[in-house]
């Protein structure tokens, strides 16, 4: 697996901030997750969820031009939790102890046309996602839950950890997810001493902490794009999510508005 930016001059990697932005993440989503059977065709040809919205919650996309061909969201923890708690609440919960940040990464949809690009794109969305958990949100962990056929490449490559067992997941229509992990309190460390080894034939130690991926353009503090306008066009026009959500909720939500 070599690391190189070939087809990646014009190409941006950064936090979606606008309504058209964020309006093609969800598009993508929605159409991958259709695709797979982990959602059904939704009216407004998006994947909406209200969490998007709670503060310091940051939707990442790759952008070529006008095109979006990749997104992840990264899911910043709550009073009323994280996406995963649903299911793997006392496994975060463990996570949690001691007052620890934990945030999760969810929503990741990708085209075919970024595969074309750039067969490495995956690790260019993670280190975005990471250096942002980490750097900016001072994150102690972070969290995904993945099909099971996936668990083997973040145990191998991106050196995430199980944790818990196989469970059925309600938002992906009863799938199976499995529960991952990555400490980033030592997160430097374990890429250090794993891609370190001689035998490895690429290295993400100097990919994710050391070399400078120009083509990533990250805030160097929080970033804040939800207001009333934004809100009421996604949760409200485009869906009927906002009916549904507890005023403590959407209070919560308000109270972050820029």
């Amino acid at each position: 697996m070599g690391l190189f930016e070939e087809n990646l001059a014009d190409v941006v990697f950064k936090v979606a901030e606008s309504k058209e932005e964020l309006e093609a993440a969800y598009t993508l989503v929605h159409s991958r997750y259709v695709c797979q059977s982990y959602m059904d065709k939704h009216p407004s040809g998006m994947r909406i969820k209200i969490n998007y919205a709670f503060p310091d919650t940051v939707t990442f996309i790759a952008r070529q031009g006008e095109t979006i061909f990749s997104t992840l969201t990264l899911f910043s923890d709550s009073p009323y939790g994280l996406p995963a708690d649903v299911i793997f609440k006392a496994e975060i919960d463990e996570l949690r102890n001691g007052g620890k940040k934990v945030v999760e990464v969810g929503s990741f949809a990708s085209s075919l046309q970024m595969f074309r690009l750039n067969r490495d794109m995956p690790l260019y969305m993670n280190k975005a996602m990471l250096k942002y958990a980490m750097d900016v949100l001072k994150s102690n962990d972070v969290i995904i839950t993945i099909n099971p056929r996936h668990v083997r490449a973040y145990e191998d490559v991106l050196l995430y950890e199980p944790k818990g067992e196989l469970k059925y997941y309600p938002d992906v229509k009863n799938h199976p997810a499995c529960l991952m992990h990555l400490n980033l309190d030592h997160a430097k460390e374990k890429y250090l001493k794993e891609y370190g080894r001689p035998d490895r034939k690429s290295n993400l130690f100097e990919f994710y902490f050391v070399t400078e991926t120009l083509c990533i353009k990250l805030p160097q503090e929080k970033v804040k794009v939800w207001n009333k306008t934004l809100f009421d066009y996604f949760y409200r026009e485009k869906t009927d999510i906002a009916e549904h959500t507890t005023k403590e909720i959407l209070d919560l939500i308000a109270q972050d508005f820029v």
